[in-house]
């Protein structure tokens, strides 16, 4: 994916609201305390991948006309996002990704990216279900797109609901651009106002990768 066709793709699945941001994987963009203490052992491509996720980080809260903050990660691996806001980070070959939001307006923001590679042919029927690669031809390739939009829609409600699950405990629509829990979540273990929540989710396929997105509005 080139930056142009990456721009494209962030793009189409811009909406009202959210700020984006991209880095190349590679350069030393610099860390901040404490972010640097989370990647101080980490091998030097993961460090890499996390220094290029809080460059674009940084670049969306630029967006919003937030100043530097520094991104910390959670127990979970998760972003520590800055008061009033709600993001998510994401990358895949060369490129690294952050799409963010106000927190009074998005209660949960997620985004995946991934290789358009067809999936490994013993994990499409844990990924996905018949109904949901929509009589592709290439169920491998129609797989990978479903497992990166359950990805974008798992990380638009982990932080709200703290909800760890398979990927039974979601089905998507692609063609309708909608997604929704199932019954394997285990309808209990819900918040209020999560329970029936339906996930709005779109996706673009560029070049080489696949950029999904989920955003959860207030």
């Amino acid at each position: 994916m080139t930056p142009d066709s990456c721009a494209a793709a962030i793009d189409r699945l811009s909406r009202d609201g959210l700020f984006w941001g991209m880095a190349e994987i590679g350069p030393d963009y610099g860390l901040v305390e404490p972010e640097d203490r989370f990647v101080a052992r980490a091998i030097p491509a993961r460090r890499a991948e996390f220094s290029a996720g809080r460059h674009a980080a940084r670049r969306a809260l630029a967006a919003l006309e937030r100043g530097y903050d520094a991104i910390p990660a959670g127990p979970d691996r998760a972003p520590v996002w800055p008061e009033g806001i709600c993001g998510s980070i994401t990358h895949s070959g060369i490129w690294a990704i952050a799409c963010i939001g106000s927190s009074v307006r998005w209660r949960g923001i997620g985004i995946d990216l991934e290789p358009a590679d067809p999936l490994d042919g013993d994990l499409i029927d844990e990924v996905a279900q018949p109904h949901e690669l929509g009589g592709s031809p290439d169920r491998a390739r129609a797989a990978r797109c479903v497992f990166s939009a359950k990805e974008a829609v798992f990380k638009a409600q982990y932080p709200a609901t703290g909800l760890m699950f398979g990927f039974d405990g979601i089905s998507v629509d692609l063609s309708a651009g909608e997604a929704r829990y199932t019954e394997a979540v285990g309808m209990n273990l819900f918040p209020p106002g999560w329970k029936n929540n339906r996930f709005s989710l779109c996706q673009a396929v560029r070049d080489d990768l696949i950029l999904s997105l989920c955003a959860v509005p207030t």
